[in-house]
């Protein structure tokens, strides 16, 4: 049987979109430190700016906090799986496919061999395989041959690190 491999979590990037709350940061900071330097920081609107700029810092630090590192980890330790050939393959052919309409709103979902799987391209918060057909994933249909490697994550997802598509 021939395979073609679409799809490798090792294709997976550390998604940027994490270090965003870095920027707010500076600017709740740098919103109080520009108004207590340049403007009349005593008066009452200025007492008001100040004070938001650093709750809205200490919002983004802490939300930074708790973000970042959760989302390092399952980026390291999936990546390491998948090295490690620490996962699971299975082949078959697809069942039980509902696609994601293309705006949205649910998740895409199958079966393969009784175990079920789920995605969403709006949904990326982990590290694994997240294209649906709609935005032009290589899972389409019911029927379709496929041979799936993937994790079984604490909370008993199923993250997909590879597919590949008989020939």
């Amino acid at each position: 049987m021939n395979y073609s491999i679409v799809y490798e979590v090792t294709n997976e990037k550390l998604d940027s979109v994490i270090f965003i709350p870095l920027i707010f940061i500076l600017i709740g900071f740098g919103l109080s430190y520009i108004n207590y330097k340049y403007f009349d920081s005593t008066s009452t609107r200025g007492k008001y700016i100040t004070g938001f700029g650093i709750v809205f810092g200490l919002f983004s630090l802490i939300f930074s906090l708790i973000t970042i590192p959760s989302s390092l980890t399952s980026y390291y330790s999936t990546m390491k799986k998948y090295d490690q050939n620490d996962f699971k393959t299975i082949e078959g052919e697809i069942e039980n496919f509902d696609p994601m309409p293309y705006g949205g709103h649910k998740q895409e979902r199958f079966t393969l061999n009784g175990i079920e799987f789920d995605y969403s391209d709006f949904s990326a918060s982990y590290y694994g395989f997240h294209n649906t057909a709609s935005h032009g994933g290589p899972i389409k249909r019911n029927g379709q041959e496929v041979r799936i490697g993937y994790i079984t994550t604490q909370g008993g997802h199923n993250r997909i690190l590879k597919i590949e598509l008989k020939n």
